[in-house]
């Protein structure tokens, strides 16, 4: 039996999230991973060595960040460089995320974004005239990576009123018995 839009709602003030399972259909997963596909493929990680890491708060990467809300940047895993900065991971496995500003630079990405389903998930929190400041792809593929550590968004982006809500979709089955592709999940 599926869940009421009133039930989630309750859920999401209670718990602070809500899951809304098949909300997403399969033809646009397909999509949506073929367009992630093409930008991994553009990434040379040679030339663009932007590492994200949680552990420096941001300290060099202020332009790189900025830049992403004008191209899509791609920001590798610090597992992924030595240290002598040379890039040892697979194209496939050395990115952590790539964004900041997906929805408003990839035509994929901007229909997700304006989708029913993307609006549904902004009900369930309640926000009424939502503004979407920031969407990536995040990484998690096996053997490299590191935490992200505990924060809040909030502190990254500013807002008046101060409330900032996170919508998770993933793109991929993320379990211990899913691990064929490097797992992705878009935020």
């Amino acid at each position: 039996m599926p869940i009421r839009p009133q039930e989630l709602a309750e859920r999401f003030q209670e718990d602070g999230f809500a899951v809304l399972p098949g909300a997403i259909d399969e033809a646009t997963l397909k999509g949506l991973r073929s367009a992630i596909d093409r930008h991994v493929a553009a990434h040379d990680p040679a030339a663009d060595q932007a590492v994200f890491r949680t552990d420096d708060r941001d300290a060099g990467r202020e332009e790189v960040f900025f830049a992403s809300a004008r191209s899509v940047q791609g920001f590798l895993e610090a597992e992924a460089v030595d240290d002598a900065g040379a890039v040892h991971a697979p194209r496939d496995r050395c990115l952590n995320k790539i964004g900041h500003a997906l929805h408003d630079l990839d035509p994929t990405f901007e229909a997700l974004a304006r989708s029913a389903a993307v609006q549904a998930g902004f009900a369930v929190a309640g926000l009424e005239r939502p503004r979407l400041v920031q969407s990536m792809v995040i990484f998690k593929p096996p053997g490299i990576g590191g935490e992200v550590r505990w924060h809040q968004d909030a502190s990254y982006l500013l807002t008046e009123p101060q409330r900032v809500v996170g919508l998770w979709i993933a793109l991929e089955d993320a379990d211990r018995t899913h691990q064929r592709h490097p797992t992705r999940g878009t935020h």
